[in-house]
């Protein structure tokens, strides 16, 4: 405990941010991966790399959920399943969606199966629970309002070596590493690939040395800043191109 807090309570603080609830109590049980929502530049952005280059792997570095509630099929109406699912965790996987929290009543839901997610450092919608085996995946983003660590914990964790990895997270990498080693191109948006964050530069150079990807499509409005720091770990015949951030981005052709 420094000044008064815990790691804990400071962490849940922090995700706490990342999660735009509505107006209204227990809404942390309703607000999840089955609420469909999204800017309409997020919009614009999925629909442009499906359309253009019919991507089905996602990789992100950020615990929000806002990939999971892009990825809907339009109706915002309904609180339904995501397209996608979680890579590292088995195939079929399916959430509890409250229905009536006074009532204690939810409806199993199925995710989708269309594109795998790999989120490499956890989501705040995942906990690790007691009375859970393994890293429990809930609809709703319970976990991060928490008031007590006896109930559960948000499965978050910062950029850390991979040997220190919980094997859970160690799953998640290694099937990550596995599905973009056979993706030809990558997309990589908003990422600086920082020289500090050694366990990521050397997860992708591991990848990216194998030499099967074409072209890296670098999307940042600093992005021509950073063509060199991809160039130096991936193969001489890899394209690295650079294209300024959203929105501009969009009046640029990506193929």
């Amino acid at each position: 405990m420094v000044h008064g807090t815990t790691w804990s309570n400071a962490l849940r603080f922090a995700l706490s941010r990342l999660v735009n609830l509505p107006a209204g109590s227990n809404t942390h049980y309703y607000f999840g991966i089955c609420t469909p929502q999204s800017h309409p530049i997020h919009q614009q952005f999925w629909r442009r790399i499906e359309d253009d280059f019919g991507a089905r792997v996602i990789v992100t570095l950020n615990y929000d959920i806002l990939v999971e509630q892009a990825l809907h099929t339009g109706d915002t109406r309904h609180r339904g399943a995501p397209r996608c699912y979680y890579g590292g965790f088995q195939h079929v996987q399916a959430v509890r969606k409250m229905t009536d929290v006074t009532r204690k009543t939810d409806e199993l839901v199925r995710l989708g199966n269309e594109i795998v997610l790999y989120k490499l450092h956890g989501s705040v919608n995942w906990a690790w629970e007691w009375h859970s085996p393994t890293l429990k995946i809930h609809n709703d983003v319970r976990a991060v309002f928490r008031h007590s660590d006896d109930v559960g914990t948000p499965a978050v964790i910062p950029p850390i070596p991979e040997k220190e990895m919980p094997p859970e997270f160690s799953q998640v990498w290694n099937e990550a590493r596995r599905s973009l080693s056979q993706c030809s191109r990558w997309i990589a948006c908003g990422y600086s690939l920082p020289p500090y964050d050694v366990a990521l530069r050397a997860f992708f150079e591991g990848i990216l040395s194998e030499g099967n990807q074409t072209a890296i499509l670098l999307l940042a409005p600093e992005s021509p800043t950073l063509v060199e720091r991809w160039r130096q770990i991936c193969s001489k015949s890899t394209q690295v191109l650079p294209f300024p951030g959203f929105p501009d981005a969009f009046n640029h052709q990506w193929k």
